[in-house]
Parts: structure tokens; C-alpha cells; sequence
């Protein structure tokens, strides 16, 4: 039901903003009419606005409603206010927000209460839950265009993933996360609004967005008013599970998840395979595949929750036996007939939604729209602002001209390019869209475009190795406003093109925040620099130093600019190392000790003493312990690190290591104890293995349990495993039970599985194997297929793999695949290759791998030049690795170099390594402190526009 007050609140202050504005547009003599705002707000966002409903939203009429877009409705306010000649700055924008959502109709629970989401049952519109438009049809007739009138989105086509997907939504009886993984345009969210529809449709539906995606979510989950038999709509989940609030995101998922008030809750969220592989990349450390490696003392929030997610891939293209099925059936959709004959290689997502016809108009654009289209596919891909203004896309496109085109082109030329790449065809936007500035742009009237995502995508792969001409670093240089000309200075370091980042830094520097003070600093270490390294790093103190960074970086986001917000997030922790160091801002002016630790001890121990005693820096202090420490002169150590620890460096674990060498038992407890009370995970574990030692296994396990539920999930096995050793097999199984039921730890599904094979109970061992399998957790179908192989029903192994076949279960043929290769069965993985090269560009490079494996080096090449061809820098580093096993030096440099320009920093450090090795070693010192040209050559020495 709607808030009336707050609704009345709204449309009050909205009609009296459009009073002003039109007050001062009649004042200069100028149209104020309501369809003069709705067209200019669908110039600026692509998406055309009524202005009947914009009349809506002011109130009048009998069809009254508070907006439910809030994109337009902002973009409709920003109009207004720039009319009115008023401000809309940051907290303009959140008071229109906060009034917005006060505003928004709440269906009630039958208790009276509000509950969040919306009748499934009552959801027709499939656009408002961002599933993408399909183009109209080629057949349409424009003499009888209302015969013709086709549905926004086309006649659905199941394949064989949606049988998994509804299966995975089908009934639920306990909450769970569910993950369907895939690339742009590939039909997730469709996929899902059906499932949904088909599956649920007695549920409710929440998508949060309002204020932001990630505030709204935690707004949610924190109220009373998420109930039972809800969806979480999380469509492109990397706005929630990315960004400054993404742990405390995760963390309350997984909160709500195993909430028994809120059973079943299901939450339903996309992603990218870069990006799932990048938010899981940091749970992927298991004990029992590396017997050195150690967990990390903190697994991340978003990989722990994902790592219980019920995955569901999706296949970028519908099987060549389906397509044929299609054209002999003759789809009723015009758009569906069209796209099963004219789609290439069954990519028939792709081309309804408009992908292809993009591409295509890219393909034979002009040469200005192309110079446009390219300038704007390598802004994106290396500064990562979708923005784009006017000034800064003209100037870095007339770069990429060639000299015979611009004596053939009008002053005009970059206009009429824009204009023709604004154009819709087939009542879908064109390559380029109108857009709102980002709010860290001068001037409310600037015009700015975005690419579209299709072609983002295309230029990240197209142009993956693609280094733009020095003109178009140097025009970037002029026009670029922070934070894009930092993210273009990272582009330009990462690649060794040093000249450049320095120009792109000094431009950044002249915003006077923190955040542009790394910039230089980071340059500085790059190229060894150290005092001018840690005057960089005395300036960001004084800028206010981290606190003044995560200050800058919030605005960002409450400002709307999560991804931007983001991407700052990363960039910082990579500066810094990790959090720890990020929080006390030392690493910049320690960053010369880290190296000369490796070269030169003494002199290392000198500088952390001299740093101590200028700074004061407690950092320095510990550094200096360790050192002392791996000399063994443990006494000077332990007074260091006991100094260290008064001051604030949270340093008890190596405190406690270093008791217990010395022998002093109970003061390396006291230090294990509070390094667990300061959350630890690894010193919990060291203090339950010395309770374990000490013969105390209750109290062991109190302190295992504790940390696995603190997200530390290997440890259910290891209590589990001093089960077995004690002699008690079920109890042992009766741990990881509750691992699954009360932490809702999925992966113990797999360690059940393993505990039950091992007692010999291989049916039951099975099913918890076929279990995870079901849930997508990597390895349930391969040690099923290991466990059926082994006690000989070899011919039920085949079939589960054929089924995992049928389903496109690329995640568990990925696992077999692995177990042949393990058994050097390579003929059976290669046949899983060639299945799983369709999904994935990583099998390609296994297929090489099988190759050269086989002594066949020359197959292992080609298959790696044609991945490399493909845009696949994966496949660039295994080259580099080969050419340096064969000793073809040249070879290795030129992969070397390729990765480099791919913006593989440790590349850089790999190239002077070989120029010393090769005996260039002028060449390498040269390249060490000038960096590379545009062409890749040793750069000419520059002027160093950076000096603190």
C-alpha cells in the first residue's frame, strides 16, 4: 500500500522544483514544457520518457504513483534543478533518494506489517527487472506497424541449464544462495524471471537498488520487514558483493541465510565468470591440495558466502542440434525465426538482445566512428569510468586518425560521427548513448556519452593487447579530471609506459586529494625512486592519509558511483598490501626496506631503525624484529616485537611463535589467546593443536569450531580427521553434518563424503559426493566418478559424465577433467576439453598442456598462439613459461613483452630480469628507470613532472 504522507511529501517538493525551473526558463524566454524535460531526460539516458508519467509523478491526475524508476526520476530531478539554476550536488541527490523510498508502495504482511518485495505472481514486466529488450524484427511491415507489435522480450526457449536452474529453486525447504554464472548477454537474468515465474510464483520478489544497491540490501536485511518466501533479486550481484560495504554485505547474507526465523529465504544472484572468479579466488585455498600452503588468517565474507552458493553455469550458446530442432519448427516470434538462422554459432541471446547488430555496426563503421568507438572502448577498458565526456573522447579519437583521412574530414567530423552513432536501429540504442556526467566532472552542462556494454566487452578482448599511440596518452593527459586520470596513470605504469602515468598522475595531483597522491608514489617504487618514494608518502600523510582516503572513497559511493568506488577500493589495497597496512598508511615509506631485505640484510635493519626513530612508525619496529628473528638472535626480537605490540601493531601470532621457540610455553599460550580474542583464525587454530598436543581434546575442538564458524571452514575437517584418530568414526561425521546443517557449510558435504569412504561405506559417501555435485561445488562429480572407477562400476561413471554433459555442468566436467589428468588418462581429458573449450578459453590452455605433456611441444605452441590471437592472456603466460623451458629466448622476450602491454606489471620486472640475464644490461637499467615508449621500445629519459 502506498505511504500517502510520504508520497504527498514527494510530489510536493518535486512540484515545487519544477516551479523554479520553469519560472527561470521563462525568465530567459525559453520552453519549460513537461515534454521538454522528458525528452531531454531521454537524450541524456536512452530511454524514452512520457510525459504523461511524469505528470504522474507531480501528483495530478487520478493515476498518482510515486516513481518507480529511480535512475529517470533523478535524471528528471538533475533536469529541473539545472533549469532552476540550482545545485545538484551529493546530498541533493540522497535527500531526492531518501524521499523516494518513503514514498514506494509496501504490500503488508498479514500481520500487519510491512513486508519488503512484491507479489511473483503480480510481476509481468520482465525490463524493470533488468532483463534486456530484444530488437524488433527485420520482417517487420512499417505500413502496418501496430499489426506488427511485438512483446519487449521474445518467446522464451528452454535449454538444458534451465532444467538445473528450476530444479535448483524447485521447493526449497531450507534457505540457500543460488548462483547462476555466465558472460554478458548470455540470457541469465532471463533465465532466472522464469525460473522464478514457474518455480515460485507463490513467493515475493526483492530487488533493493534505493539509496544504492548495496545500502538498500543491508537497509533490508537489518529490518523486520524481510520475511519467509522471499527471493533476493541480486541481478549482476557485483554491485552488492563489490565496493566499500561488500563484506558487511556478505556477512549479513549469510546472516539471514542461516536466520531460522526467515526459512526458506532464497537469494538469487549473477555474475560474470571473471568476476565469480575473482570474488572466490580467495577461498580457493585448501589444505589438502598443497601440504605447505596455510590457509589465509581471514577468508573474505563474499568468498565464504559464495563458496556455499548452489552454482548453475550458463552456456553462452544454444547446442547446434537445438538450432536445427528451431528451424524445422519455425518459431510464431519473427525475432525468434530470425535470430535461429542469422545468429552466429548458436548465440541466439546475443543477437536478440542487440549484441551482434552492435558489433556489426562496429565492424563497418566509418573511419571518425571507428576512431570514436575505439578512443571509447580504451577509455573504459583503462580508466574504468563509463562516462564519458565530449571533450576527452574528441580529443583522444582525432589521435587514432590516420593523416589521410583527416586531410579528407570537415571540423566538424567528431559531431557528425556522434550523431550517427546515437542513432537506434531496430528500436534498440546505438553503439553510444547519452549520459549523465559523473558528479566528479566540471560542469553540469557537459556533454557526456557511454559506450555500450556490448562493446566495452568487445574492446576488453579485442584490444586486450592494443597500446594506444603517444598522442592519445598525452591528449588523455590534457582533458582527463580525477579520478579517471589516475586510473589511466595505473593503465599506463602497469605497462611500463612510465612517461605517461607521470603525465596522467601530474594532472590527478592537481584535485589536491589523498587519492591522487598515491599515484606518484606508486610510480616512485616502480622505478625505485625510494626517496622520492617516501616523500610522496610523507605529502599523503599530510593530506590526512588513510582516514582521508576512505572518506574520498565513501563519497564516491554515496554519490552513486559504486563501481567507481570500487575500483578506488582495490587500487588502494593493492597499493598498500592489505588492510592492516592501508589503515596505518606506512607502506609507501617502508616500501624500501621490503625490497632491500631480499638483497641486503644489515642494510635493511639500518633503515628501519632510522625510519623508526624520524617517524616513529611502529610498522618499522616489527619489520625490524623480523629480521632480528630470522638471524636468530631472538632476545633483540622479542624486546622489538613487545615494543611493537605496546604501540599497536597487532603482532601476538609472532609473539607466540617466538615463546614457544624459546620454549616458554605459557607465555606463547597467553599470546595465542589474545591473538584468537583479536580474531585471528590461525592463532585459534595453533591454540586448539597445542590444547591437542597438550592432551585436552575437548578444549581443542571448543577452539576449532569457534574459528570454523568464524568463516575459517577447513577446520570442521581438521576436528573432524582428531575424531578419526581418536577412534570415534561417527562422531567425526556427526561434526561435519553440523558443519552443513548449522554453518551452513557446504563444502562439508564433500568432507562427509570423504570421512564415509574411507570407512568403507561407499553408498553413503556417494550421495553426499552426488550432493555437492547438485549444489555446484567443484569436485562432487569427480570423486564420484574416482569412487565408482575404484570399486569397479565404471560403466555409472561414464554415464554421470555423459548426463554432466547433457546439463552443462562445466563445473563438474571441469573437476573429471582434472582427475584424468591426475591419472595421465589425457585421452579422456582432451575429449573434455574440446567440451568444455566451448564455455571456456582456460580448457584451451589445458588442451596445450595435454600436448606438451605428451611431448608435443609444437601443437601446445599453436594452440597457445591461437588462444593468445583470441585475446587470452592466460595463454600468453603459459607461452612465456614454454619458450623459456625450451630456451628460446627471443620467443619468451616477445610473450614477455605481449603480456606487458596487457598490463601484467610483474611482466616489467620479468623483462629486465631477461635483458640482465641476455646481457643488455643497459637496456635493463634504462628500462628499469624510464620505462617504455607507445611502440614498446626503451623510453627516451623525460622530465619528471612529479617531484614532491
Amino acid at each position: 500500500m502506498p505511504n500517502t504522507p510520504a508520497l504527498g511529501r514527494l510530489q510536493s517538493q518535486l512540484r515545487e522544483l519544477q516551479t523554479r525551473a520553469s519560472a527561470r526558463k521563462a525568465a530567459a524566454g525559453r520552453q519549460h514544457s513537461l515534454r521538454a524535460a522528458a525528452d531531454e531526460v531521454g537524450k541524456a539516458r536512452g530511454v524514452p520518457l512520457a510525459s504523461q508519467r511524469v505528470s504522474e509523478w507531480l501528483g495530478r491526475g487520478p493515476r498518482s504513483s510515486a516513481p518507480r524508476d529511480a535512475d529517470l526520476f533523478l535524471a528528471l530531478v538533475e533536469v529541473w534543478t539545472v533549469w532552476a539554476g540550482e545545485v545538484f550536488d551529493r546530498e541533493s541527490r540522497l535527500a531526492w533518494l531518501r524521499l523516494l523510498e518513503d514514498a514506494q508502495d509496501r504490500p503488508t504482511t498479514d500481520a500487519g506489517g510491512k513486508r519488503l518485495g512484491r507479489a511473483v505472481a503480480k510481476l509481468s514486466n520482465a525490463l524493470d527487472y533488468e532483463v534486456l529488450p530484444a530488437i524488433s524484427s527485420l520482417a517487420r511491415d512499417p505500413e502496418h506497424a501496430e499489426r506488427t507489435v511485438l512483446p519487449p522480450t521474445p518467446a522464451y526457449i528452454l535449454r538444458a541449464v534451465d532444467g538445473v536452474l528450476r530444479a535448483a529453486l524447485s521447493n526449497p525447504q531450507r534457505s540457500k544462495i543460488v548462483c547462476v554464472v555466465g558472460a554478458p548477454a548470455s540470457g541469465k537474468t532471463r533465465a532466472c524471471w522464469e525460473a522464478v515465474h514457474q518455480e515460485l510464483s507463490a513467493w515475493h520478489l526483492w530487488h533493493p537498488l534505493v539509496p544504492s544497491p548495496a545500502r538498500g540490501l543491508l537497509d533490508g536485511l537489518r529490518s523486520e520487514r524481510l520475511t519467509r518466501a522471499t527471493v533476493l533479486w541480486l541481478n549482476e550481484a557485483v554491485d552488492y558483493l563489490t565496493g566499500p560495504k561488500a563484506e558487511e554485505v556478505a556477512a549479513a547474507l549469510r546472516e539471514a541465510l542461516r536466520a531460522p526465523a526467515l526459512q526458506p529465504l532464497i537469494v538469487l544472484c549473477t555474475l560474470r565468470p571473471d568476476t565469480y572468479k575473482a570474488l572466490t579466488s580467495a577461498s580457493s585455498a585448501n589444505p589438502g591440495q598443497d601440504a605447505d600452503a596455510r590457509p589465509p588468517s581471514h577468508v573474505p565474507q563474499v568468498a565464504q558466502l559464495l563458496s556455499t552458493a548452489q552454482m548453475v553455469f550458463m552456456p553462452d550458446s544454444f547446442p547446434e542440434e537445438q538450432i536445427q530442432q528451431l528451424r524445422l519448427l519455425a518459431p510464431e516470434d519473427q525475432r525468434v525465426a530470425e535470430a535461429v538462422f542469422l545468429a552466429p554459432e548458436g548465440r541466439l541471446t546475443q543477437y536478440l538482445t542487440g549484441t551482434q547488430a552492435l558489433l556489426d555496426r562496429y565492424i563497418t563503421a566509418s573511419a571518425p566512428e571507428r576512431a570514436v568507438l575505439e578512443s571509447a572502448m580504451d577509455l573504459c577498458r583503462l580508466g574504468m569510468v563509463p562516462a564519458l565526456p565530449a571533450l576527452l573522447l574528441r580529443e583522444t579519437a582525432d589521435t587514432l586518425l590516420r593523416q589521410e583521412d583527416r586531410l579528407i574530414l570537415d571540423g566538424d567530423w567528431f559531431e557528425r560521427a556522434v550523431t550517427e552513432l546515437l542513432l537506434p536501429r531496430r528500436g534498440l540504442p546505438g553503439p553510444l548513448h547519452r549520459s549523465l556526467p559523473a558528479r566528479f566532472e566540471q560542469g553540469s552542462d557537459l556533454d557526456c556519452y557511454a559506450l555500450a556494454e556490448s562493446l566495452q566487452r568487445h574492446g576488453e578482448t579485442s584490444r586486450v593487447f592494443h597500446v594506444p599511440p603517444a598522442a592519445w596518452w598525452e591528449a588523455a593527459a590534457r582533458t582527463a579530471e580525477m579520478p579517471r586520470s589516475l586510473l589511466l596513470g595505473d593503465a599506463a605504469q602497469v605497462r611500463g609506459r612510465f612517461c605517461h602515468a607521470s603525465q596522467l598522475y601530474g594532472r590527478a595531483a592537481d584535485s589536491g586529494t589523498a587519492l591522487a597522491l598515491l599515484g606518484p608514489a606508486s610510480l616512485a617504487e616502480a622505478r625505485k625512486e625510494w626517496q622520492d618514494a617516501q616523500q610522496h608518502a610523507a605529502a599523503f600523510r599530510a593530506a590526512g592519509g588513510a582516514e582521508a582516503l576512505e572518506r574520498e572513497i565513501l563519497a564516491y559511493e554515496e554519490d552513486g558511483q559504486i563501481f567507481i568506488a570500487q575500483v578506488l577500493q582495490d587500487r588502494t589495497e593493492g597499493f598498500f598490501g592489505d588492510s592492516d597496512a592501508l589503515s596505518n598508511g606506512i607502506a609507501a615509506h617502508l616500501v624500501q626496506g621490503f625490497h632491500l631485505e631480499a638483497t641486503d640484510g644489515p642494510a635493511a635493519k639500518g633503515f628501519y631503525r632510522r625510519q623508526y626513530e624520524q617517524t616513529r612508525e611502529p610498522m618499522a619496529l616489527y619489520q625490524l624484529a623480523l629480521l632480528h628473528q630470522a638471524d636468530d638472535d631472538l632476545a633483540t626480537a622479542k624486546e622489538l616485537l613487545l615494543k611493537a605490540a605496546q604501540e599497536g601493531v597487532p603482532c601476538y601470532s609472532d609473539l607466540a611463535d617466538l615463546f614457544e621457540t624459546v620454549g616458554d610455553e605459557q607465555m606463547a599460550v597467553r599470546y595465542r589467546n589474545a591473538a584468537a580474542a583479536d580474531g585471528d583464525l590461525i592463532a585459534i587454530e595453533d591454540l586448539a593443536d597445542l590444547y591437542h598436543r597438550a592432551g585436552s581434546p575437548d578444549w581443542a575442538e571448543e577452539c576449532l569450531l569457534e574459528a570454523a564458524r568464524l568463516g575459517a571452514w577447513w577446520l570442521w575437517l581438521l576436528a573432524a580427521e582428531w575424531r578419526m584418530e581418536a577412534g570415534e568414526p561417527d562422531e567425526a561425521e556427526r561434526l561435519l553434518e553440523r558443519a552443513v546443517e548449522e554453518d551452513s557449510h557446504l563444502l562439508g558435504y564433500m568432507d562427509l563424503g570423504d570421512i564415509r569412504e574411507r570407512r568403507g561405506r561407499f553408498d553413503s559417501a556417494l550421495t553426499s559426493y552426488r550432493t555437492a555435485q547438485q549444489l555446484g561445488l567443484e569436485g562432487g562429480l569427480a570423486r564420484q566418478v574416482s569412487l565408482l572407477e575404484k570399486i569397479g562400476r565404471s560403466q555409472e561413471a561414464t554415464r554421470i559424465v555423459d548426463e554432466a554433459r547433457t546439463q552443462n555442468d562445466l563445473k563438474g566436467l571441469d573437476g573429471v577433467m582434472r582427475h584424468y589428468l591426475q591419472n595421465d588418462r589425457l585421452d579422456e581429458a582432451e575429449t573434455l576439453c574440446l567440451t568444455l573449450e566451448r564455455y571456456t578459453p582456460e580448457a584451451a590452455v589445458v588442451r596445450a598442456d595435454i600436448a606438451w605433456r605428451r611431448g608435443d611441444s609444437k601443437t601446445a605452441l599453436v594452440l597457445l598462439t591461437q588462444s593468445a590471437k583470441a585475446g587470452d592472456v592466460g595463454a600468453v603466460e603459459r607461452l612465456m613459461w614454454y619458450y623459456g623451458e625450451l630456451d628460446e629466448w627471443v620467443q619468451f622476450e616477445a610473450a614477455c613483452r605481449q603480456l606487458l602491454d596487457a598490463g601484467a606489471g610483474d611482466a616489467l620486472r620479468e623483462l629486465e630480469d631477461l635483458l640482465r640475464d641476455r646481457g643488455r644490461g643497459r637496456e635493463a637499467e634504462a628500462t628499469r628507470r624510464w620505462g617504455l615508449d607507445a611502440q614498446g621500445r626503451v623510453a627516451a629519459p623525460w622530465g619528471d613532472t612529479l617531484r614532491p
